[in-house]
């Protein structure tokens, strides 16, 4: 799988580079894949048995073909807009957070139009027809098994544990472990000895995180920005570290981030480099690849 995986990424390459290309010229489109090539994420997901990899081929190629769709002057290019909503589809089969892309994308197809509204409109709908036909049998079969034509059912388990509970643990001065727990006990409360399918347990979920955030929307929102934020800087060297067997412990550093603030943080990791340090004798690899991962991620941003 993992051999499989690399070789998917280097699909993920050609596709940034053709991107790039298209967008701009040649030059920038080798920049974008020479940073694709040499970014540790990617290295390090595609030797993991996780969907990043192939989540982020399928949607470089959905990428290239909106790209294609939108920049076409020709008739025949609206045809490629069915490219482009299949492969959204099976994006969204992969990961159904990519679910929401198309209520964002629709009025581009609008504006970019080349000619006439009206091929614009057209271009839109055979993406949306061919985005839909894709992701109609799975949406069919949770019908068909449990009476809910979704996606997924993880998406109101990931609000409650994971939103509200990192919301409840700033706010109580605890872990977000210890916030779980707490949920976790609530939720049993809640649901009792009923016998729920995973999309009654998801509605359930949902029901109990919106009334919490509710009684603390302004915390929630902070929270939930400053979270957005701090994804955009986060490297992932923990996963180097794990994957040579130099971090064997968790640090908690990126839970203590998101709940407890930055001085909090800054004192936690420096207890943790005085741990690491004197745990193991590999002290040079992590961190080089600590400063490797951000200036990479530097100059991918610039």
């Amino acid at each position: 799988v993992v051999l499989l995986q690399i070789l998917l990424n280097l699909g993920i390459i050609y596709l940034v580079y053709r991107t790039g290309e298209r967008l701009f010229s040649r030059v920038e489109g080798l920049a974008a894949a020479a940073l694709m090539a040499i970014s540790p994420d990617q290295i390090i997901y595609s030797n993991l048995i996780l969907t990043e990899t192939l989540f982020v081929l399928l949607m470089s190629l959905f990428t290239y073909y909106l790209v294609v769709v939108l920049q076409g002057e020709e008739k025949k290019e609206k045809w490629k807009g069915g490219i482009a909503g299949v492969a959204l589809g099976m994006t969204t089969l992969c990961r159904p957070v990519s679910m929401y892309l198309p209520l964002f994308l629709a009025p581009l197809f609008i504006i970019r139009a080349k000619g006439t509204m009206l091929l614009g409109l057209k271009k839109l709908a055979i993406f949306a027809v061919c985005f839909l036909l894709t992701i109609a049998p799975w949406l069919a079969r949770n019908y068909y098994l449990f009476g809910s034509a979704q996606l997924a059912s993880i998406q109101g388990y990931n609000f409650l544990f994971f939103n509200v509970g990192y919301l409840r643990a700033r706010m109580e001065g605890v872990s977000l472990e210890e916030a779980q727990k707490e949920i976790e006990r609530e939720v049993n409360e809640e649901i009792g000895e009923q016998d729920l399918n995973p999309f009654q347990r998801s509605a359930v979920y949902q029901k109990m995180a919106l009334r919490e955030i509710l009684r603390h929307p302004l915390d929630y929102a902070l929270m939930h920005l400053a979270g957005i934020a701090i994804l955009l800087v986060l490297p992932n060297t923990n996963f180097i570290a794990n994957m040579f067997g130099l971090l064997t412990f968790s640090t908690g550093l990126i839970a203590n981030l998101r709940t407890r603030g930055l001085r909090a943080t800054l004192a936690e990791f420096s207890r943790f480099c005085q741990k690491f340090i004197t745990s193991s004798s590999s002290q040079i690899l992590f961190f080089s690849s600590l400063v490797f991962e951000m200036i990479t991620l530097i100059l991918t941003y610039l």
